[in-house]
């Protein structure tokens, strides 16, 4: 089978073509798979941080209580401002 100059040329400007796509899509490959590695190490320390939560919760003060201290503390202090604020106006 024989080919023209202009097949030729034609085939060699294919060439280059599909060349830049593979080394375009090697690098996207190549950004894609470190951010899999980022998004794996994310998820292996969420992980372990609910292993921990999970495990404090268990051995522990429940979750409920430490919200309902932290609630109570937040409307005392608002209590607090609430008063501060009436006094500042009275004056």
């Amino acid at each position: 089978m024989a080919f023209t100059l202009a097949q030729l040329e034609a085939l060699e400007i294919c060439l280059k073509e599909a060349e830049e796509k593979a080394k375009t899509l090697s690098e996207q490959l190549a950004a894609s798979e470190g951010t899999k590695s980022k998004l794996l190490e994310q998820i292996s320390w969420l992980e372990e941080k609910l292993g921990a939560l999970d495990h404090k919760e268990d051995s522990g003060e429940p979750y409920e209580k430490m919200v309902l201290a932290k609630d109570q503390c937040i409307e005392k202090l608002q209590a607090e401002v609430k008063a501060s604020q009436e006094q500042l106006t009275a004056h």
